[in-house]
C-alpha cells in the first residue's frame, strides 16, 4: 500500500522561504504548495486540500490573523491544521492560539531540524 505524501500550504511574501521549503520537501516527502499573501491563500484553497498551512503573520493584503479568520470561517478548511511563523518578537499566548485553532507558531529564524521535527508531529497526529 502506498503512503499518502502530505500537502503543505506554505503562505509567506518572502520567496526564500519557498526555496527553504522545497529543500524540506525534498528531503521529508512533502508537498508543498506556496501562496504568497493572504488572499492568494484563501485561493489556493478554493482547488486545494492542505493537510498543513504554514502561515506567515505578515502578508500582503489579509495579514495572517485575518487570513486564519477566513480559513476557520470556511466549512471546507475551518479544521486544516495552521501554524504561524514570524520574525514578531511577542508570541501569541496560548489562550491566543487556542481560540484562532492555531497549532503552532514558529519565529523566524527557525532551525531546519526544529522545523521538521514540529511538522511531522502535527501531521502525523490522529484526526480529531
Amino acid at each position: 500500500m502506498k503512503k499518502m505524501t502530505k500537502k503543505i500550504l506554505v503562505v509567506d511574501d518572502k520567496r526564500y522561504m519557498v526555496d527553504v521549503l522545497r529543500i524540506i520537501r525534498e528531503n521529508e516527502g512533502y508537498e508543498i504548495v506556496c501562496g504568497y499573501s493572504g488572499k492568494e491563500c484563501m485561493e489556493k484553497l478554493e482547488g486545494e486540500k492542505p493537510d498543513l498551512i504554514l502561515l506567515d503573520l505578515m502578508v500582503p493584503e489579509m495579514n495572517g490573523w485575518e487570513t486564519v479568520d477566513c480559513i476557520r470561517s470556511n466549512e471546507s478548511t475551518k479544521d486544516t491544521p495552521v501554524v504561524m511563523i514570524t520574525v514578531k518578537e511577542r508570541i501569541p499566548s496560548e489562550e491566543e492560539l487556542r481560540v484562532k485553532g492555531i497549532r503552532g507558531y514558529i519565529t523566524k529564524p527557525f532551525e531546519r531540524e526544529d522545523l521538521i521535527k514540529r511538522l511531522k508531529k502535527i501531521l502525523e497526529a490522529p484526526s480529531s
